[in-house]
């Protein structure tokens, strides 16, 4: 079966069992349960249906598509957790991968097709970051447009931090304007250097961040010109994205 996106749901419930949600699905009068994968609160990602079946997880738009399910709802404080972001990171990477997908179509939500709350407080930046984070392994090239990451010390995949180029890279459209975006995700304040670099020359602006504060940097600001290597280091972690304009 060839899959066009990956659409994400929570079974708006406490944390369950796939058996438990076979069973609710089968007293519908379904075939058995209807995603294909679902990630429980501590991070376990449980099997569903197989990927070669179309699922029953989103009505008009099963064919193609995969479904993914979060153990939660949003009357659960809990929901969603730091476990389950990770797990959803990993397996939407391999899925991304596997299937050629872009991040547009791997991070889809129920209420994209839909009218629906599904799935409530799942936050689709870091859904995005997550598996950003963990397709890019040790991220050095360019990577998709407005696609994140997450670097910052103790991260083990960017721990040095997210380069990219702009300018010509091989494959790539030129961009004259890349605004560097960044996040801070934890209450301690991050200090974050962006530096730019091209033909030996490094141009450099270094800030502070408060928790939840946001900050851009157009990388033309810093005096550089042609294709340049911009690098991002943190010593928090902190979510990172660039904007070609």
């Amino acid at each position: 079966m060839s899959i066009t996106h990956l659409i994400w749901h929570y079974t708006e419930s406490d944390d369950v069992p796939a058996s438990v949600v076979d069973q609710w699905h089968k007293a519908k009068g379904w075939k058995g349960i209807g995603y294909h994968y679902l990630i429980r609160k501590n991070g376990n990602v449980e099997k569903g249906r197989e990927e070669s079946e179309v699922g029953a997880h989103c009505s008009g738009h099963n064919a193609g598509t995969l479904g993914i399910s979060l153990c939660g709802s949003d009357t659960l404080e809990w929901y969603p957790t730091d476990a389950q972001y990770r797990a959803a990171g990993i397996l939407g990477a391999e899925l991304k991968r596997k299937y050629g997908l872009s991040v547009k179509d791997a991070s889809t939500f129920h209420r994209d097709w839909m009218s629906t709350s599904c799935p409530g407080k799942l936050d689709r930046e870091r859904l995005k970051a997550e598996m950003s984070l963990h397709a890019a392994q040790n991220i050095k090239p360019i990577k998709e447009e407005n696609e994140m990451a997450v670097i910052g010390p103790g991260i083990e995949a960017t721990k040095y931090g997210l380069e990219f180029y702009i300018g010509t890279p091989p494959g790539k459209t030129k961009s004259e304007n890349v605004y560097v975006k960044v996040r801070n995700l934890k209450p301690a304040k991050a200090h974050v250097t962006v530096k730019a670099i091209t033909n030996n020359a490094v141009e450099d602006k270094s800030f502070d961040l408060e928790q939840n504060k946001g900050a851009e940097v157009d990388v033309a600001s810093l005096g550089v010109k042609g294709s340049t290597l911009v690098e991002v280091t943190s010593n928090a972690p902190v979510y990172i994205s660039f904007d070609p304009r």
